[in-house]
């Protein structure tokens, strides 16, 4: 009995443990595309591990940096762009760059609070019903949404 209560737990710490792909969404851009790629973190909560991906027009993943991970409270990633590259800035604060050519992704560094470029392309945002992410042009992005955790 013991035996069979052991298997029972071990397969579902097994089956918790195990990373699934969630949800992709994809802007597509002239070269390639960029998304956010979430993994469950957890079998019950909805906790993710957040992926910044590059994918090339064919669908194939070209390059991926992790972003801050969702703890069940909306973790968002803004997007902007400047003459070469686009701009991603996460919850935390983190800057990355992206080569419009070759769609290279760059860690620029972690800016607390520091005003973002002017052109805004729109936010990766998790939807609350239906654990998807979403590309959303907000009308008004403030700095206290933009950097939601950590810094200051």
């Amino acid at each position: 009995m013991k035996r069979i209560f052991f298997l029972i737990l071990f397969s579902l710490t097994l089956i918790s443990c195990s990373e699934k792909k969630q949800n992709v969404y994809k802007v597509t851009l002239v070269n390639f595309n960029i998304g956010i790629v979430l993994k469950k973190n957890h079998l019950y909560l909805k906790e993710y591990k957040r992926y910044l991906t590059i994918f090339s027009k064919k669908n194939e993943e070209l390059e991926s940096i992790k972003l801050m991970e969702d703890n069940g409270t909306g973790a968002n990633s803004y997007l902007y762009q400047d003459k070469n590259n686009y701009i991603i800035i996460d919850c935390d604060g983190s800057w990355y760059s992206i080569d419009k050519k070759k769609g290279n992704i760059s860690l620029i560094g972690n800016f607390w609070l520091k005003e973002p470029p002017k052109n805004y392309l729109g936010t990766f945002m998790l939807t609350s019903d239906s654990n998807k992410i979403n590309f959303v042009k907000q009308e008004e992005v403030k700095l206290s949404d933009i950097y939601k955790y950590g810094g200051g």
